[in-house]
């Protein structure tokens, strides 16, 4: 009875769902607003063939409601982008701004670390005893207005050994002493300028005790904390 068929294809409703239809793979992304519109330009395109004027004004009422709805999410996504475009472009000057705040509290971190340490260790005896060996080192080798005489060099042969059996040594002492350093500008000294150096063998002394043992590098290790 085709009559029949045609007069219920006419009938049908605006609101009828439409048969499910199998997704296509990156056809329609997965999102509700997407089938909402796809149903609607279904209803649009069968008004268009099939409806009457009452259905014209219904579909027409529909597609107008939509694109409100779509206008305003354009609007936000708009938005969106343009906030993350902002973001994007500001996030290199940002992130060099956090390395720049984590360098400098590492920097005051270890500061603070070496202001505690030393001021705990202004009452450590052996600390002080380095430090003082150092002050004379200092003071007997590199004071430029007063060079080493060779009266003090026995003297200072027996300091250089104190140094060098000294079993106590650490990176605490040789950091808060600045011994290491003082051993550093000796070995660098000119031969000619030490009185007695072929017999005691400063320079050369001055440059392994640069690496007495602490640690191995243990010297090198306070100087790269200072």
């Amino acid at each position: 009875m085709p009559d029949e068929e045609e007069a219920k294809e006419d009938s049908r409703s605006l609101n009828a769902t439409p048969p499910p239809i199998a997704p296509k793979p990156g056809a329609t992304p997965d999102h509700p607003i997407f089938a909402a519109v796809e149903d609607d330009l279904r209803d649009a395109k069968w008004v268009g063939t099939h409806g009457q004027e009452e259905d014209l004004r219904s579909a027409l009422g529909k597609t107008i409601l939509r694109v409100e709805e779509l206008s305003t999410l354009l609007r936000v996504a708009y938005r969106t982008t343009t906030e993350l475009e902002t973001n994007l472009e500001v996030a290199p000057s940002n992130l060099k701004l956090d390395q720049v705040n984590n360098n400098m509290e590492t920097f005051l971190h270890h500061g603070r670390n070496r202001v505690s340490s030393s001021t705990a260790l202004e009452d450590d005896e052996e600390a002080k005893r380095v430090r003082e060996w150092r002050h004379k080192l200092q003071k007997a080798f590199l004071t430029p207005k007063a060079p080493p005489k060779s009266e003090d060099m026995p003297q200072l042969d027996a300091l250089f050994t104190s140094v060098e059996q000294y079993d106590k040594m650490s990176i605490e002492y040789l950091s808060f002493s600045k011994i290491g350093k003082v051993m550093r500008h000796i070995s660098t000294l000119k031969a000619d300028n030490i009185p007695l150096n072929a017999k005691y063998n400063f320079l050369t002394r001055a440059q392994s005790a640069m690496e007495v043992d602490a640690s191995a590098g243990a010297i090198a290790a306070a100087e790269a904390a200072e």
